[in-house]
């Protein structure tokens, strides 16, 4: 088999990417490079890259992995400038690749979960790293994966594995941030509480129409259809930079609702919720204490449908199959 030297693009075949970025994630010993210098054949103006090729510190961490992950989508910007699709092969998954503070401008974004059973890695491992890794270190190479696999199923499983403790430009409400109905489909909540420190001295109390715009470019890329999104008369949901932005899209409709009518908006049920629940009785010492609580409030209903499902019920109104 011919296989690109890292960083070479192939013009070689019938294929066509379309997307630019295209991102294989996967745990250790998965097969992603291997698959994707094959796949690479077959397809036309590819760059075949490895996430770790640029070099692993020793002590890697979570941070380093999302400033890492930052240059690639770099790496992507500067491809899709001359018309090159970028295939990128590494640990790194959607939710972190979506949050990296340049992803907005990359044309798509594509992914593909590299996965094998547990058994099949753990032989991988030991003959690939013969005595490198001890029990611990392997059952938490399972552990990583399994966590891929819940994410690429449902990105609302455990956010908390890669937000907690992340780099502060990462940018996570772009895929934690819109509640989703689809007829037949399991209700989707998500969310990004985030704290204004300097709302005291005339900072902004809310998203600007910047983070909304990155929110649906986000939520366009991970549910890979066209959105219908109906939302209230925020005076920010009707700035014209953004109503501009909506206006040249062919993905997204808007329908607003009547004004002061918060009985009809689905998030009015969860923030009844959260008052009735983990808000109730609690005097919170900070604005850390205040945010660990909302998160787990949050993450309750969020893994429970029927609740979010209430939540439309409660409106009156009804989802109907187009």
């Amino acid at each position: 088999m011919n296989q690109p030297e890292r960083g070479e693009f192939r013009d070689a075949g019938p294929g066509e990417l379309r997307d630019r970025s295209h991102k294989l994630p996967g745990s250790s010993c998965s097969g992603k490079t291997t698959l994707a210098r094959s796949v690479a054949d077959q397809l036309q103006q590819v760059a075949v890259h490895d996430f770790d090729e640029v070099g692993v510190p020793e002590r890697a961490d979570r941070q380093w992995r999302h400033r890492m992950t930052e240059y690639w989508v770099g790496r992507a910007l500067e491809y899709q400038s001359r018309g090159i699709d970028l295939l990128l092969t590494g640990q790194s998954p959607l939710g972190e690749v979506l949050a990296a503070p340049s992803a907005p401008l990359l044309d798509g974004i594509a992914v593909c979960l590299i996965d094998v059973a547990d058994e099949a890695r753990r032989d991988r491992l030991a003959v690939r790293d013969a005595g490198r890794w001890d029990a611990d270190a392997v059952d938490a190479f399972l552990g990583w994966a399994a966590w891929h696999r819940a994410h690429a199923h449902d990105p609302r499983h455990r956010p908390d594995v890669v937000t907690d403790g992340s780099r502060s430009e990462m940018v996570w409400h772009r895929w934690t941030g819109w509640t989703c109905y689809k007829h037949g489909e399991r209700s989707r909540l998500s969310y990004r509480p985030i704290v204004h420190p300097d709302h005291k001295t005339g900072g902004r109390r809310s998203f600007a129409w910047n983070d909304y715009r990155d929110l649906l470019v986000s939520a366009h890329q991970q549910l890979g259809h066209p959105l219908v999104l109906i939302w209230d008369n925020l005076n920010v949901h009707r700035d014209r930079r953004l109503r501009a932005f909506i206006d040249a899209q062919d993905w997204i409709t808007v329908h607003y609702l009547p004004p002061y009518a918060p009985q009809l908006n689905p998030v009015e049920g969860i923030w009844s919720l959260l008052r009735r629940r983990c808000q109730a009785n609690t005097a919170f010492t900070d604005p850390a204490h205040l945010m660990r609580t909302l998160r787990q409030g949050l993450r309750q209903i969020q893994y429970r449908a029927a609740l979010v499902d209430g939540c439309l019920a409660g409106t009156g109104l009804r989802e109907e199959s187009p």
